[in-house]
């Protein structure tokens, strides 16, 4: 293993998760929700929305330049960023922010469903390309327990588990934009509609962890248990024996 690779893998191992919910979150929505007190009055909203979405995308550029490589999950991230950000300095209604923050999770969930008639399933993508599964071992041991193709019907089944979690986020996101983002009276000054707006996306941003990140993170943790559940019926490899040491 070179220098390089060790140095990597030590820096993903030492990553804290309290540092993700700060800078996706906590420090975001304070700053929508304070920054009207530290930044000049007409230019307030403006210079704290800034702020407040510059924190996840340098966040997620950190991680690609950690991991030499692309993170799916900084990638979605700077994306959403990015759009509430042109929404946002766009002023534009509520009803495009509910619908921004149905549509990353919709394309996910069609992505996800056009993997499986490819025999591909992004499901095994997610397992088997990273390192923490020995992935010669469990196709040696079913292929020797005859088990390929009830390996593939697993798969198939549990991509569409997963597909079905982004289709329910989006549903979910999409409802409770509606009720965060409601339209702002346009007599309003335009500072006052800006911070106006920003406090929504504030709010938008912890509701949205709280009532759909975390309940679907369950159901995340329920389809790996459950593959790695039939993938020990399958190969005879307890957890142990499955993952790299």
């Amino acid at each position: 293993m070179t220098q390089q690779k060790q140095q990597t893998q030590q820096a993903q191992k030492k990553e804290n998760p309290f540092y993700n919910i700060l800078f996706n979150i906590i420090l975001p929505v304070l700053i929508l929700n304070k920054g009207k007190d530290f930044f000049p009055a007409e230019d307030a909203a403006v210079y704290s929305l800034l702020l407040a979405l510059a924190f996840p995308f340098i966040y997620g550029c950190k991680d690609y330049i950690v991991s030499k490589k692309i993170n799916i999950i900084s990638l979605i991230g700077v994306i959403g960023v990015a759009l509430t950000g042109g929404l946002a300095l766009l002023q534009l209604k509520g009803i495009y922010f509910a619908i921004k923050e149905a549509i990353i999770p919709l394309f996910i969930a069609i992505v996800v469903l056009g993997s499986i008639p490819y025999k591909k399933p992004l499901i095994s993508l997610f397992l088997f390309q990273s390192s923490l599964f020995k992935k010669d071992l469990i196709y040696e041991k079913l292929k020797e327990h005859n088990k390929e193709k009830e390996f593939q019907m697993l798969m198939n089944k549990t991509t569409i588990w997963l597909a079905g979690s982004f289709l329910l986020s989006a549903l979910l996101n999409f409802i409770i934009g509606l009720i965060v983002f409601k339209n702002i009276n346009p007599d309003l000054k335009e500072a006052v509609q800006r911070q106006i707006l920003n406090e929504q996306i504030a709010d938008m941003t912890w509701m949205g962890y709280v009532f759909i990140a975390f309940p679907l993170s369950f159901i995340t943790i329920f389809i790996l248990w459950y593959i790695l559940k039939h993938l020990k019926q399958m190969t005879g490899l307890d957890f142990k024996e499955s993952i790299q040491q």
